[in-house]
């Protein structure tokens, strides 16, 4: 999960700043179990867009959710007014989950160590989440 914040309000700077301010993020999520976690008041949307939106309007003054997820949505419509925070509150992974002894495991691993290794990964995360929005590949 990361922060997402007005550009004009721009009063946020890293994750203690959630204490003082509105907080929006979607309902159900693990977003809003690392919310509840850290003892944060915020309230709950059903979508990101109405999150945004919420954020856009002044409503709310940070948005919590998913990096990849946020940065696409941004850059789909909110570029002008809102900015992704490079700050996380809880780093989560992604992963494909296989049976042990499925014959899969080790040619899925390569292919995927193969395809993060190539330019043409790093070329589509950056058009569609943005100038190097994941720290890691």
């Amino acid at each position: 999960s990361v922060l997402t914040a007005s550009q004009i309000q721009g009063t946020i700077t890293s994750t203690a700043d959630l204490a003082t301010v509105r907080v929006g993020t979607v309902k159900g999520t693990s977003s809003e179990g690392d919310l509840l976690r850290r003892k944060l008041t915020f309230q709950g949307f059903d979508t990101v867009m109405d999150g945004l939106k919420a954020l856009r309007a002044g409503r709310i003054e940070a948005f919590v959710y998913d990096k990849p997820v946020l940065a696409w949505t941004i850059r789909q419509g909110f570029s002008t007014r809102l900015k992704l925070l490079n700050n996380a509150i809880e780093p989560q992974n992604y992963a494909f989950a296989l049976p042990p002894d499925s014959p899969l495991r080790k040619p899925l691993s390569i292919a995927i160590l193969d395809a993060i290794q190539k330019d043409s990964w790093s070329e589509a995360r950056t058009r569609y989440l943005g100038d190097d929005p994941m720290s890691a590949p």
